[in-house]
């Protein structure tokens, strides 16, 4: 089913790409999330390895994870849509693209989110919620965006998934700081951080401290730290492949 893209060409010196074909393969037809969640891995480690830079053989795999997306009887969303977002937050993909091959691999992703769209209707919490994350970290007009982000956040019930909207609109905030101030005030984000949802205020803290953002010194790692146990306990965050 994958045989018809020249994997050999894409190689370049690392054989690793020829595994692609049957890393698919596997992916489109595991049993268990298990089995998913190391196919993926498998496929991250060949076209984003360490999630900071992407591969030639990205621009073919990212249509093949869409056209997964898209197939009623494919099982193991969450992990797909975690892979591309993974490759959407390499540095250089999306906001300052550097070079031909990060602007080939953005257009994949681009032409791809009205898939990512169609999964925020998904029925699993886990798929919604990496889907509108990966939305959020793709979106060209982060301040257009927000305002979407935060209405969805003000009507969402399940815990998981306003705690990956509040993830969202930090991202989104992030971005464009001035443009989000000018919408929502100044001291939003404090409300996210003072949440009653423990997840809210966890994935907020998260989303800055990945992003290496001061704010204002909040002690951010402390907050996590401080949750933390109650997220857990509570199953109040996606699994992940990674």
């Amino acid at each position: 089913m994958y045989d018809h893209v020249d994997w050999r060409s894409l190689a370049h010196g690392d054989a690793a790409v020829l595994e692609i074909p049957r890393l698919l393969g596997e992916l489109g037809s595991a049993p268990t999330s298990t089995a998913a969640a190391e196919a993926v891995y498998g496929l991250h480690e060949i076209v984003c390895y360490g999630s900071v830079t992407v591969e030639p053989a990205a621009v073919q795999v990212i249509p093949l994870l869409y056209q997964m997306l898209g197939s009623a009887d494919f099982h193991w969303a969450q992990y797909v849509i975690q892979l591309i977002d993974t490759m959407v937050c390499v540095p250089g993909v999306i906001d300052a693209v550097e070079g031909e091959l990060k602007y080939l691999v953005r257009t994949e992703i681009l032409r791809g989110r009205p898939i990512l769209l169609s999964h925020t209707r998904s029925a699993s919490t886990e798929v919604r919620g990496i889907a509108l994350t990966a939305l959020a970290d793709s979106s060209l007009n982060p301040s257009e965006d927000f305002v979407y982000f935060a209405e969805a956040f003000s009507e969402e019930g399940d815990p998981v998934v306003q705690g990956d909207l509040a993830y969202a609109m930090v991202a989104l905030y992030l971005r464009d700081p001035s443009a989000v101030v000018a919408l929502r005030g100044k001291d939003w984000i404090d409300d996210l951080l003072a949440h009653e949802n423990p997840a809210v205020r966890y994935r907020s803290a998260q989303c800055m401290v990945m992003a290496e953002h001061d704010h204002a010194g909040f002690p951010l790692r402390a907050l996590m730290e401080t949750v933390q146990s109650e997220v857990m306990a509570r199953n109040l965050l996606r699994s992940e492949y990674m």
